[in-house]
């Protein structure tokens, strides 16, 4: 019996409790939130020990990124990508670039297609293409962002390509500290090519729009560049940004234990405030104000979803 009192004292209000759950109390509250910062440390030291550049938080590694692209192509049916290091060298100058000049678009501001890389890094091609990430927290968020768009898609799944190449640099671009992933693939010149009939659509060059589309070559050729941008578009990056908000796989150990730990809290606020009204006991309380703080802590937990978000292009 004295269990069960303690229990309702915790997290109900009642008469006994001077109508206020201790578990909402101010100073529990201020507890709450060394709780939070203390797990955050803790996870930040243990989840993120392999991160390479101090003060990134995210868990976004060039292996995974290939495994979870071989991953889905195995599901099609499709063969592995062989990893190759002319690839990553050309995915590694790419990102550089972008973060020295400051841009994020396939082509950089002074004209240099993706196909420049390739070239550099002395890779010869018969067929390339890429796919480009940021602001992400894990390698999964980001393959799995990949597969949302139809553009990015058909590069990670076409049959055409056999090798891969993988680049994930931090830096900072346009004034913010990100984790840029360049992803390239490639069909070497030396590879037989496949029957006219089997590449009908992919190895022709396809316009590029400034929101989300994937970039292929068939060729050395300059990539036609197209700067408008449809609704369509829009709606689907909006569509895709939402979809990637809950995507568990895109959450850090650090957003699931916030996102969990606010759950908590706004049930008790949400119980709170339920038996309030029911009992019409809120003239015995003052300065309550549960559901104002529930609806706090749900524009939080909306927040620290987004906060995984990144963009593909």
């Amino acid at each position: 019996m004295r269990r069960r009192q303690k229990i309702y004292n915790l997290f109900l209000p009642h008469e006994t409790n001077n109508y206020r759950a201790h578990a909402l109390k101010h100073n529990t509250l201020f507890s709450y939130v060394a709780l939070f910062l203390g797990l955050q440390i803790v996870l930040n030291l243990f989840f993120s020990s392999k991160i390479q550049v101090l003060g990134f938080s995210t868990s976004i590694y060039k292996n995974e990124l290939v495994d979870l692209t071989n991953q889905e192509r195995l599901k099609e049916g499709l063969g592995k990508l062989t990893e190759n290091e002319k690839l990553d060298e050309a995915a590694k100058l790419k990102a550089q670039n972008m973060f020295k000049e400051d841009y994020w678009a396939h082509i950089s501001p002074t004209g240099i297609s993706p196909w420049h890389w390739f070239d550099e890094s002395g890779y010869q091609y018969y067929m390339a293409g890429e796919n480009l990430a940021r602001d992400f927290n894990t390698s999964s968020g980001v393959v799995s962002a990949w597969m949302n768009s139809a553009s990015h898609k058909e590069n990670l799944l076409n049959p055409q390509f056999t090798e891969i190449g993988m680049a994930v640099v931090n830096g900072r671009l346009k004034g913010e500290d990100t984790t840029l992933v360049v992803q390239l693939f490639g069909r070497p010149e030396g590879l037989v090519a496949a029957s006219n009939s089997e590449i009908t659509g992919t190895t022709s060059t396809v316009p590029l729009t400034t929101n989300n589309e994937a970039l292929v070559s068939s060729s050395k050729e300059p990539v036609s560049l197209s700067l408008s941008s449809s609704l369509s578009d829009n709606w689907s990056a909006l569509r895709s940004a939402v979809a990637g908000m809950f995507n568990m796989t895109n959450w850090g150990w650090g957003q699931r234990v916030a996102i969990l730990m606010l759950f908590a809290l706004l049930i008790l606020f949400g119980l709170d405030t339920f038996i309030l009204y029911r009992e019409r006991l809120l003239h015995l309380r003052k300065n309550s104000h549960s559901f104002l703080h529930a609806m706090i802590i749900v524009a939080l937990i909306l927040g620290t979803m987004a906060s995984g978000v990144g963009l593909v292009i």
